[in-house]
């Protein structure tokens, strides 16, 4: 796929259960304390929160009040419980997100982008809430920036305004960081810039999963128990 809104952007859709659901006292496993959380209402809200594959896990988990317990097991589920704002307790659980796609089928669908708000930017005086976009074209390191608030389809590319400077350098800067926090090293980032690959590399939270950031879920494996 491609970073733009029409290749990247899928709605989620989630149904609330009605009624709280007690546990099956059948099968071989029976959890007495995974209870579904009883939603009083079951009207339907429309959310603009920036939200991902990720987070379908850590919200089920959170409805089943087991969240907490399944994070000490399982350090590396790095997605947010989404049930703040289905409650409607928070509009959102994160102001930005990243995204990202190594080479398939043509060596120069190759690139990185964040999705989110530009707080540290002194842009927006009146305060908006502006959703932008920002790309890294790891093939040959260009750079494209959106305003998805006032231009969803993305027609005009910001990043050859000199006005938009100070937002390209804002979300620019949050992705070098975001690399370095990872570690990902010197073919992402060297001397605080983004760095152009031309090949694909492969990096994940999950992988490679280094011998110190082995946790229970591999440890009690069958398959890697008995190799």
């Amino acid at each position: 796929g491609y970073a733009w809104e029409k290749s990247s952007h899928v709605p989620m859709m989630i149904c609330l259960p009605k009624k709280k659901r007690t546990p099956s006292t059948t099968g071989a496993a029976v959890h007495t304390n995974m209870e579904l959380v009883h939603f009083p209402t079951t009207k339907t809200r429309t959310s603009q929160a920036i939200v991902e594959n990720r987070d379908i896990a850590p919200t089920i988990y959170d409805a089943l009040g087991i969240l907490q317990q399944v994070q000490k097991e399982d350090p590396l589920m790095n997605g947010k419980s989404l049930l703040p704002i289905l409650k409607g307790q928070e509009n959102t659980v994160r102001d930005w997100l990243d995204l990202e796609h190594s080479t398939l089928y043509r060596p120069d669908v190759h690139w990185n982008a964040i999705v989110g708000y530009a707080t540290n930017s002194t842009y927006n005086p009146r305060n908006e809430e502006i959703l932008w976009k920002y790309i890294f074209n790891a093939f040959d390191g260009s750079e494209q920036l959106f305003n998805l608030t006032n231009d969803p389809d993305e027609t005009y590319d910001l990043a050859v305004v000199k006005e938009f400077n100070e937002v390209l350098g804002v979300l620019r800067q949050r992705m070098v960081k975001q690399f370095e926090d990872e570690g990902r090293g010197f073919n992402f980032v060297k001397d605080g810039k983004l760095v152009v690959r031309k090949k694909p590399i492969t990096f994940g939270h999950n992988f490679p999963c280094n011998e110190d950031r082995n946790h229970l879920r591999f440890e009690t494996s069958p398959v890697t128990k008995n190799q």
